[in-house]
This record gives structure tokens, C-alpha cells and sequence, in this order.
């Protein structure tokens, strides 16, 4: 299985990221990056500065000031936070993540690894869920924004489970599907 994000035109050993990819590509849709460690430690930054300029944009001035004493100022820590252990995963591991390429013991430590990377990111979905009920308790025209960055973090959650912890933990036990 691969963790990281491939140029455009490689093939991936992920089968469900290649299909998608096909799929998309015969209905002419561009191709999406195949998440992965170095895909997901570059975007929750950038989603980030994004989302802050759109507030800037559309929030009031007394709701940005609310957010950023808050919210923004703990959300720009745990992106660090998973920058941080995204780079770690990073330097220590192979792109390469499978039961051919790695040891049982090793793939255990991988899949505990990213296990912490999924804590970060939901204790990120956390926060920025509890920033979107108080914006949409306000009626704030800018929950829109946040409540896309809120699902990304639960896309983002949900992968590193089910594509790299359970196909870890899968290979480990020996099913292969």
C-alpha cells in the first residue's frame, strides 16, 4: 500500500485510490491527489490560512476576533502538532508499506503512528465542529467555511482509519481482500 501522495500517471498499489482514479478520468474529471501522510501534512496548513482568509472576507469583526481568541490560535497548534508527526512518519518509513516490504513489529509501529496522526487530526475536527455550532447558533454567514474544513478533518479521519490503519492491521493478521 502506498502512504504518499503519487505524481500524476504512477501507478498506485491502493486499489480503491487507483479505481476512483479511473473513474474520474473516464467521466473527464481531473484526477484528485491519492491522499497520504505527505498529502495530508501539506493541506491541513493550507486549509487553514484559507480558512482564515475567508472568514476575514465574510465574517464580522466581532465574530473574527471571538474565533481567533477561541479557536484559531488552538486549531494552528495542532496543525503544527500534525506536521510535526507527519514529518517524523516522514523521515522514518518507506513509501513502501506492506507485509512484503516491512515486519510485522515494524508495520505495528507504523500503524500505532498513525493512529497519533488520526488523534491530531480529531481533536482538530473537535475544535473546528464546536467553532461551526457556535457560528450557526449566530447565524453567522461564514459557518459555510467552516463547516467544509470540519468535514475534511472527519474525510481525513476516516481514511487514515479505514485505508491505512485497517489495511495495516489487516496485512499484520494475514487477510488479505
Amino acid at each position: 500500500m502506498k502512504l504518499y501522495t503519487q505524481p500524476r500517471g504512477t501507478r498506485s498499489s491502493v486499489t480503491a485510490i487507483a479505481s476512483t482514479s479511473a473513474a474520474t478520468a473516464s467521466a473527464g474529471l481531473p484526477a484528485a491527489p491519492a491522499p497520504g501522510a505527505r498529502y495530508l501534512r501539506r493541506s491541513l496548513p493550507e486549509q487553514i490560512v484559507r480558512l482564515q482568509g475567508r472568514l476575514d472576507r465574510h465574517a464580522t469583526a466581532t465574530e473574527r476576533a471571538s474565533l481567533r481568541e477561541e479557536f484559531l490560535g488552538d486549531l494552528q497548534e495542532l496543525a503544527e502538532e500534525f506536521a510535526q508527526k507527519a514529518d517524523r512518519v516522514l523521515r522514518t518509513y518507506p513509501p513502501e508499506i506492506s507485509c512484503r516490504a516491512l515486519p510485522p513489529e515494524t508495520l505495528l509501529e507504523v500503524n500505532r503512528d498513525f493512529r497519533e496522526l488520526k488523534h491530531v487530526l480529531s481533536d482538530a475536527e473537535i475544535l473546528v465542529g464546536e467553532m461551526e455550532e457556535r457560528m450557526l447558533a449566530a447565524g453567522s454567514d461564514a459557518a459555510r467555511y467552516v463547516t467544509k474544513l470540519r468535514k475534511d478533518l472527519t474525510n481525513d479521519v476516516n481514511y487514515i482509519m479505514l485505508k491505512v490503519n485497517g489495511r495495516i492491521s489487516d496485512a499484520v493478521n494475514g487477510i488479505h481482500i
